[in-house]
């Protein structure tokens, strides 16, 4: 499956960030944590009954990426960390609004194909940005968008793991949903970003973990394994959670 990159961006914030928000100091966890980056892919069907008229139609596309770039520049806004960059000597984030590195991508396959298995796993590293970096110049969030001849997206994300906890990331991803969906950032959750200031960063100099070296990890060291839940099953894990969240909340 041939994935193409036809464009690279940085993606900024809408509106810029307040000066008395632009450094945001790290925490004395996120100090300790090691310089890696996680990668995360969201599949998205093109749903108009299954009438998509031909391969990566302009239409279609033009819109997605308007509406997409729109949004995720207004989130950005209330996420502005995010489009800052590390300063590692200082322990902080400046909060700059240099941007996210925006990527998009044509994909010469179906969506199904990836759904249904017939993909190696280890191929869909295609579909995600390239390393990030923790440094004063690089971002430290990066987004690819591919597009499949279906009209579906695989949206890959990489983030800086210093900067953005799962939780963090899981109210930002929602959000950026939000916006996209609803055209406006009113209903998004924000995170507290004060979190240095509870635990500042402390001088551990000599004692920083090291960056992990993928020299060390050999490739048939690796296992790979793909979990699949039919619709059945997800609804069935909602009504579960669901009915013990009503039991939690009993007086």
């Amino acid at each position: 499956m041939d994935v193409q990159m036809i464009s690279k961006q940085m993606i900024k914030p809408s509106f810029p960030t307040p000066s008395h928000l632009q450094n945001m100091s790290i925490s004395l966890m996120d100090q300790l944590v090691s310089p890696r980056t996680v990668p995360h892919i969201f599949y998205y069907y093109y749903s108009a009954n299954g009438n998509y008229q031909g391969a990566h139609s302009t239409e279609h596309v033009e819109r997605q990426k308007s509406l997409m770039e729109k949004s995720l520049s207004e989130i950005l806004t209330l996420y502005y960390p995010l489009a800052g960059r590390y300063i590692k000597e200082n322990h902080l984030i400046n909060c700059n609004d240099e941007g996210v590195e925006y990527v998009e991508a044509l994909v010469n396959g179906q969506l199904s194909q990836i759904l249904h298995g017939e993909i190696e796993p280890k191929e869909l590293n295609r579909f995600v940005p390239d390393e990030v970096e923790e440094s004063a110049t690089s971002a430290l969030f990066a987004i690819q968008i591919n597009i499949f001849k279906c009209g579906g997206l695989a949206i890959g994300v990489r983030l800086s793991h210093r900067i953005v906890d799962a939780y963090t990331f899981s109210l930002f991803m929602n959000g950026w949903a939000k916006a996209c969906k609803l055209g406006n950032i009113n209903d998004a959750i924000v995170p507290n970003f004060e979190c240095g200031i509870l635990f500042p960063p402390i001088d551990i100099s000599g004692y920083e973990l090291p960056p992990l070296s993928k020299s060390k990890y050999k490739s048939d060291q690796v296992v790979t394994k793909r979990l699949v839940f039919d619709a059945k099953t997800i609804s069935k894990l909602k009504a579960d959670h669901q009915a013990a969240m009503r039991l939690n909340c009993k007086p």
